[in-house]
């Protein structure tokens, strides 16, 4: 079994201080310690992390520091003779894969749409919406050549999950007149900014806006498909 943190995980080389942090066993408590093997030769660059004690204002903490998305294997659980249950975690190089798994059938969804859009939707539905913003934010100051389209309605998309609403309607609307006025038209694309927008006006709980544009998305689907079984997304309450 897999498991991957949402966020940076804080840890300790020192079997003492992680005592102190799990607590101490009680009859309506448990405790809970995690014992991690890391095999730096194994995971090459799959996992970062580091030794930040020197860095710290409390260095005998012996703090190693892993970044978000580290993925570990778990060896197995143990109680010991405290009641103090042992997790036993090996790194591992699979969440990587798992995320270029994730990033292809993304861009398989998006109509060959990049691995860079595919990222943000990946980090969007891991819960780390700060770090899709600042990468969305990196990618259009770059002027790296990505399609600043899909960036935008990823933006508004991250906003829309956050309930920023105004910010959403913003970026989902740049990224629709993007799609309406390029050179032929981006109607297969404009579905899914369709579909976005459905679901803002969804939660703004302004319904008859929400189901204008789900119709133009699902028109657009059918001048598409014609009538081959399609997805929509936003659901209409």
């Amino acid at each position: 079994m897999l498991v991957s943190t949402n966020g940076f995980l804080s840890t300790s080389r020192s079997r003492d201080v992680a005592e102190v942090f799990s607590g101490k066993p009680t009859e309506n408590q448990r405790s809970v310690l995690f014992e991690i093997e890391c095999n730096v030769d194994e995971l090459k660059d799959a996992i970062v992390f580091a030794d930040i004690a020197r860095f710290s204002e409390y260095p005998d903490e012996k703090e190693v520091l892993f970044n978000s998305g580290a993925t570990f294997e778990i060896v197995c659980i143990s109680e010991d003779e405290l009641g103090c249950w042992l997790v036993h975690l090996k790194t591992t190089r699979a969440g990587e894969n798992i995320s270029q798994e994730y990033i292809e059938s993304n861009r398989r969804e998006m109509n060959g749409g990049s691995g860079a859009s595919a990222f943000v939707d990946l980090l969007a539905d891991m819960g780390d919406y700060t770090k899709a913003l600042h990468f969305c934010e990196r990618l259009l100051n770059s002027h790296s050549g990505e399609d600043e389209a899909w960036i935008f309605n990823g933006i508004g998309s991250i906003y829309s999950s956050r309930r920023d609403f105004d910010k959403a309607f913003k970026n989902l609307m740049h990224a629709y007149e993007l799609m309406i006025h390029a050179e032929p038209q981006r109607v297969e694309d404009l579905t899914v900014v369709l579909n976005n927008l459905g679901n803002l006006f969804t939660w703004r709980g302004e319904y008859d806006k929400a189901i204008v544009h789900v119709l133009e998305a699902l028109m657009n689907r059918r001048r598409l498909f014609g009538d081959e079984l399609f997805s929509i997304d936003a659901d209409i309450m």
